[in-house]
């Protein structure tokens, strides 16, 4: 038998230990991140330690800021950066704002951006503006005082609930748009774990739900266990079934994702929910306000409301195919004990009993009411018409971009966004094109390159010429396949060209920096 010594022993006792102690950690880091990423990370940060290495991330750093700023500050005009000693002449002001208002408007492309702008019509703005005028000093902090807000609110979250055939349990909240609802409703997932002695909360979801559940997870002390797509680019239900942990304290899929347009398999997701005692979120922030009118539209899609087994919350967005205001979105929950998970109250605070439903403590309350007299004026029959209009643009896009050589559709999109890939060329350099040849607006997708049309009632007349555009565009960048040539493919070649997201991450904050350089 081998003698170890006393120092040999505590040496490898030690060992045992740390590793031990360490051993959960790496677990959970290479189940979030994947080996490949940890292991990129490490020798990135390794690398820059290095002075070449770190001088070639700052030219590339240097370059992208350089490369936003222009972009932000191109039609920035005699900029007022401190207080003026006495006020402007309100006559000045107006012809300012008015003079910018008609230069916004060329930007807005003739109807040809993806999403942003869901309607577009004159006499809906005109409606609503004129209901918020009335009610521009209204603060729902204050339901004493502004009791018909709070009325106004209640009825859009009831309106809503009513659409997606919430139970008589159902009840919501409103929040002033889609991350708003996503960051609350995972709050109260948190929360909720935290009653059932979960300290390590886990959410799981696609690698394609909205990066609000990235912020979400960000903000609140949470890991964001990602699942990979099938070959429809939906989620994959083996995959989600494999990381199901005690840990999980939602499910979430989405309907449809923002990338591909695509729905997840809710009903199976919501199954699994069920067996495992998890909670299970649909995010149907982007397609919300056109799930309950499909049918009556002539389209069948999957079941994406309360009456799916299982659900316990949903988040929908009035502000996007409501046409309401910008600053409104529905987060809904099948009872009020989850409801109560998203809320903050302070019984102790010195100011008083303070208690807010939202992130926010003080908001407007205007847009709420903007988006009341939106949803009334319009109707039941209006939002069936406009997700018609929506919903055969968007059919003729799909059946007609499988014709145009080189592109390739991205997954099965039943509803309105439609996402296109390119194997053999530069799709970020179609989506340049695209802006040059048409004035057209797209959104370029990453993860694998590609690029989404999300039609809208603005930019459904405009399907015909945007499938012939596209047929031009990739004409174009066939003949002129360098791709330095295309703003797109410079910005995202620029930043993509670090495997370490990290790096790319600290890269892109140069945008948010720009945003407020006046």
């Amino acid at each position: 038998m081998v003698a170890y010594s006393p120092v040999k022993i505590s040496l490898l006792t030690a060992i045992i230990v740390i590793i031990l102690t360490k051993l959960p950690g790496w677990v959970k880091l290479i189940r979030r991140k994947g080996l490949k990423q940890i292991i990129i990370q490490k020798v990135s940060r390794f690398l820059l330690r290095f002075k070449y290495f770190k001088k070639q991330f700052q030219q590339k750093n240097d370059a992208t800021k350089e490369e936003l700023l222009k972009v932000m500050l191109a039609h920035r005009e005699d900029p007022i950066t401190a207080l003026p000693a006495s006020g402007i002449d309100t006559k000045t002001l107006f012809e300012r704002l008015s003079k910018w208002a008609e230069r916004d408007v060329e930007f807005q492309k003739g109807g040809r951006i993806s999403g942003a702008i869901y309607h577009g019509g004159k006499n809906l703005q005109v409606i609503a503006a004129k209901a918020m005028k009335s009610f521009i000093i209204s603060n729902p902090l204050h339901p004493e005082i502004f009791p018909a807000v709070r009325q106004m609110e209640s009825e859009i979250v009831q309106i809503t609930i009513n659409l997606f055939n919430g139970g008589p349990n159902a009840c919501g909240i409103l929040t002033q748009g889609g991350t708003e609802s996503l960051l609350l409703a995972m709050l109260a997932y948190r929360e909720w774990g935290r009653e059932q002695g979960i300290t390590e909360p886990e959410i799981l979801a696609p690698v394609s739900v909205h990066a609000a559940v990235d912020k979400a997870a960000h903000y609140f002390g949470m890991e964001l266990v990602h699942v990979k797509l099938g070959p429809d680019f939906k989620v994959d239900i083996n995959a989600v079934r494999k990381k199901i942990s005690r840990n999980t304290v939602v499910i979430i899929g989405s309907a449809p994702c923002y990338a591909y347009g695509v729905i997840d398999n809710l009903e199976e997701l919501g199954k699994l929910a069920i067996k495992h005692k998890k909670n299970f979120h649909i995010d149907g922030c982007l397609g919300g306000f056109l799930h309950p009118f499909m049918k009556d539209a002539g389209y069948n899609i999957p079941l994406c409301d309360f009456s799916v087994p299982g659900v316990t919350s949903i988040s929908c967005d009035p502000h996007k195919y409501g046409y309401t205001p910008k600053g409104v979105s529905c987060l809904m929950f099948a009872n009020q004990e989850l409801r109560k998970y998203s809320y903050f109250v302070s019984p102790t605070w010195t100011g008083g009993i303070y208690a807010t439903p939202t992130l926010s403590g003080s908001r407007t309350g205007c847009i709420s009411v903007g988006a009341w007299t939106t949803l009334l004026s319009m109707g039941r029959a209006s939002y069936i018409e406009c997700a018609k209009s929506i919903m055969d643009a968007a059919t003729y896009i799909k059946r007609e971009i499988v014709k145009v050589p080189h592109i390739e559709l991205m997954g099965d999109p039943l509803m309105s966004v439609v996402a296109f890939q390119s194997k053999t060329v530069n799709v970020w350099a179609i989506v340049s094109a695209m802006s040059r040849i048409g004035g057209w607006g797209l959104n370029a997708i990453q993860n694998p390159p590609g690029a989404h049309l999300c039609v809208t009632y603005a930019n459904a007349p405009q399907a015909e010429k945007f499938i012939e555009d596209l047929r031009k565009a990739v004409e174009e960048v066939l003949k002129s396949p360098d791709v330095n040539a295309y703003h797109t493919c410079q910005l995202y070649g620029m930043v993509t060209s670090f495997p370490d997201k990290k790096i790319v991450g600290d890269i892109m904050s140069n945008y948010v920096d720009c945003l407020f350089t006046a």
